[in-house]
């Protein structure tokens, strides 16, 4: 494979950098619908086979949007940098139906999972410090049903009961820096390289399931739950694989409540693989495919045999403007535009044509349109969002 793709198309409407993108599948549509938002607090709903936006919605004073999260029934909750949780009503409209104070001091992510009907669990940075996480339950039918079942957890001091590799000189796992769930299971990523798997257990004490220093001391930068397995990544060039065997109860170890750790874990996770880029900044996991995004603008495609499969970057515009009016004559003056010519990697997203099982002959459209949307749902896509507002559609 040599040289570097070009999109097959582009979507334009951000006028600042894309922060977040997610794709729906919504089972009122054979298509998948994608959200975008952006660091000016804008929320866009597109259609994939139009190519348009279906509805915008714009957060009072502009706040960048930090993550996205679709939770179920056509609600999805937006954290933005103005500290704020709010979930929004998508089906048609963007009512906001709930809304709570969230830490987003490092542009850490947040999970939102369903306990019950209108219940959910909200796990997050704490509220004052980076380094800890608060876990919140709360009702949509009720705006001040919000319960903090926890508050400040830190797993330093049960972590640090292990005995750890004498290469780890460990005095604090630092900042939350990502939140996912996998098979049940909440991991967070930290600043020093571990990733912390747990769950809630009897009375909501909980429970350590899963510890991995594969990253140690380099932070870690995305956490993406595949079919086999958790990947991380960090500034280095490995991809962490976390894998689960065991789910049972735990057994209080250090005497320490609310945190139990499971007798069954007496080792830290370790098992990565190298791939041929580092500083990667985002990860997406596709069937036998694997979408690496890097700090340098950089996006690769590699399969299970890692080797690169396709290349993708946006070149940045080799005009320089000069807003003085008088001009300026020394043309050996060294350029003030960075050295890197790519444009930066905002967000990532990919969608696989394995993920639609629907007949497009099962709705009633033309015949023109529906061979737009099986053309569409042949493919797979590398969807990336760059910091000039442009959303890049590759076929993979």
């Amino acid at each position: 494979m040599n040289g570097i793709h070009l999109p097959e198309y582009t979507l334009r409407f951000h006028k600042s950098s894309v922060t977040d993108l997610l794709v729906l599948h919504s089972p009122q549509n054979v298509a998948p619908l994608l959200v975008s938002g952006d660091a000016s607090g804008t929320l866009c709903l597109w259609d994939l086979i139009k190519r348009r936006p279906i509805s915008t919605y714009c957060i009072e004073k502009e706040p960048p949007v930090v993550a996205l999260q679709y939770v179920d029934d056509g609600l999805l909750a937006v954290l933005d940098k103005h500290h704020k949780l709010r979930i929004f009503n998508i089906d048609g409209t963007w009512k906001q139906v709930y809304e709570i104070p969230v830490n987003t001091l490092n542009f850490a992510n947040f999970l939102i999972q369903r306990v019950d009907i209108e219940l959910y669990r909200l796990t997050c940075c704490n509220t004052q410090d980076s380094e800890s996480i608060d876990i919140y339950e709360f009702c949509l039918s009720s705006l001040h049903s919000l319960r903090r079942i926890h508050k400040g957890l830190k797993f330093y001091q049960t972590i640090s009961s292990f005995t750890l590799p004498t290469e780890l000189h460990l005095d604090k796992l630092g900042i939350v820096m990502k939140f996912t769930e996998w098979h049940g299971i909440i991991y967070c990523g930290m600043e020093s390289g571990f990733v912390i798997g747990f769950k809630l257990v009897d009375d909501n004490q909980v429970e350590i399931v899963y510890v991995s220093h594969v990253h140690y001391p380099n932070p870690i930068l995305d956490l993406n739950p595949g079919k086999d397995s958790l990947l991380s990544t960090s500034t280095d060039d490995k991809i962490g694989i976390h894998e689960l065997n065991f789910q049972q109860s735990g057994v209080n170890l250090k005497q320490q409540a609310p945190i139990l750790l499971n007798s069954e874990l007496n080792s830290l996770g370790t098992n990565f693989k190298q791939v041929p880029i580092s500083q990667i900044a985002y990860i997406k996991k596709m069937e036998n495919l694997l979408l690496l995004s890097s700090w340098s603008g950089e996006t690769i495609v590699t399969n299970e045999q890692n080797e690169i499969l396709n290349k993708f970057s946006k070149s940045k515009s080799i005009v320089e403007v000069n807003e003085n009016p008088q001009g300026n004559f020394q043309t050996n003056k060294p350029s003030s535009k960075s050295a890197n010519p790519n444009r930066k990697v905002s967000s990532l997203e990919g969608l696989s044509n394995l993920s639609f099982s629907n007949s497009t002959h099962a709705i009633s459209v033309n015949v023109g349109q529906r061979r737009r949307i099986e053309r569409f749902l042949q493919n797979s896509w590398c969807i990336i969002g760059y910091d000039d507002g442009n959303i890049a559609f590759y076929r993979l």
